[in-house]
């Protein structure tokens, strides 16, 4: 196989609008969702679905749909949270976690692949055409602002 420098490898991830793409190294795990959110203290914002229980962490679950106004996913046994690595590795906010959609895909992101695709919300860092289907790439620094400002809201004792 053949790999050249400017190929990204990255993980294509089903979600309630457009699919997800990060590449590889944004991704830190994708955990199946069985219950393991712990919910915010009251006040919190609709979007902050809860607190992951990760690694001895507890990580902001996000709803990325949500954050501008649309639909909150249904959690179900069959939904995937996907915990990402923030772009600036703070101690205080390592990872954020989002609700997707199912398993994600490995896939290689060459230039010329994707047609950039007009709208996208406010932590969307670019939406694109790819392979059939609509993409957004998520702006990491963004989720990480928000998880910041949403502490304020995990629960202090954790189940």
């Amino acid at each position: 196989m053949e790999v050249r420098a400017n190929e990204i490898y990255s993980l294509l991830m089903p979600a309630a609008g457009d699919s997800v793409l990060l590449p590889n190294i944004a991704v830190a795990e994708v955990v199946p969702y069985f219950g393991n959110v712990d919910k915010p203290l009251q006040g919190a914002p609709q979007w902050l679905l809860g607190y992951l229980q990760w690694r001895g962490r507890h990580v902001p679950l996000m709803a990325m749909e949500a954050i501008d106004g649309g639909e909150l996913p249904q959690l179900t046994r069959l939904s995937r949270l996907a915990i990402l690595n923030t772009a600036n590795g703070s101690a205080d906010v390592p990872n954020v976690a989002i609700v997707v959609g199912g398993i994600p895909r490995l896939t290689r992101v060459m230039p010329g692949l994707l047609q950039p695709v007009e709208g996208g919300g406010s932590v969307t860092k670019a939406r694109a055409f790819m392979a059939g289907q609509t993409i957004q790439i998520p702006d990491l620094d963004k989720l990480e602002d928000l998880a910041r400002e949403t502490l304020v809201y995990r629960p202090e004792k954790m189940s």
